[in-house]
């Protein structure tokens, strides 16, 4: 983990979401807190790791993959989204 401690870290999930597991409510925190409670974020090996992350990992849900199909194409620039409207 070469980042530094006092970086500050957005989550990019809230609680509840199938992305990822025990998400609190807070809207920041930094590496070094993550670095201390995050369980992903321990030393272990690369298989652990898998293991930790995928573990009770519920399916996906149905607009998942849609979602993903649409994220991979890329999206028109903001300006031109905004410029349909």
């Amino acid at each position: 983990m070469p980042i530094e401690d006092h970086v500050i870290v957005y989550p990019g999930h809230g609680p509840g979401s199938p992305c990822g597991r025990s998400l609190g409510k807070e809207t920041t925190s930094t590496i070094g807190i993550q670095k201390k409670l995050n369980y992903a974020l321990q030393p272990m090996s690369k298989e652990k790791f898998i293991d930790a992350v995928i573990k009770d990992q519920p399916l996906p849900p149905p607009y998942f993959f849609k979602d993903a199909l649409i994220n991979k194409a890329g999206y028109d620039q903001l300006e031109l989204i905004l410029q349909k409207k």
